[in-house]
């Protein structure tokens, strides 16, 4: 991912999800994992071709763990800035970047065995999306996980089982 790219995903991760970290702390985080570990693909706001390029949102696949040829992956973080939502943005990122994302492990004849995405309690929207569009098998709510004022908020772990 080339520096300006980074710089926006971060802008968009720390107006979205997580307002109280700043941008190197999300820049650093972000970098700490590399390819194939953790893989971020972005969507532009271009509507036609003529004009420049600004990321309107983010999604990165992580590894969570794999056996001799399967992986489970996470939806590490997904974001779509405010004025690109419900507009199909979110929608064609996910299929899109899990279409990549599959070619690359069945590449290295690994097959994704489940889909794991932790939004947080109180963003029902994102519960929503991800109840659309990942159709989880399973969902379990862990309560008060944060323990604090500010984000005195549980998470929904959610999780889509693809083979056996």
């Amino acid at each position: 991912m080339q520096e300006r790219e980074l710089e926006q995903v971060a802008e968009i991760a720390k107006e979205e999800i997580y307002s109280f970290l700043t941008l190197e702390e999300i820049k650093d985080w972000l970098s700490s994992m590399k390819f194939p570990y953790l893989q971020i693909f972005v969507a532009d706001n271009r509507l036609e071709i003529d004009l420049p390029a600004d990321i309107a949102g983010f999604i990165s696949w992580r590894l969570y763990d794999q056996s001799v040829n399967k992986v489970v992956l996470e939806i590490f973080w997904m974001a779509i800035k405010k004025e690109f939502q419900k507009t199909g943005v979110g929608r064609d990122l996910f299929i899109t970047s899990f279409d990549r994302v599959r070619d690359y492990w069945e590449g290295r004849g690994m097959t994704i065995s489940a889909i794991l995405v932790a939004p947080y309690e109180k963003r029902e929207g994102a519960q929503r999306f991800f109840e659309k569009f990942l159709r989880p098998s399973h969902k379990a709510l862990i309560p008060d996980v944060w323990g604090t004022e500010f984000a005195k908020q549980g998470i929904v772990v959610m999780s889509k089982i693809l083979t056996n």
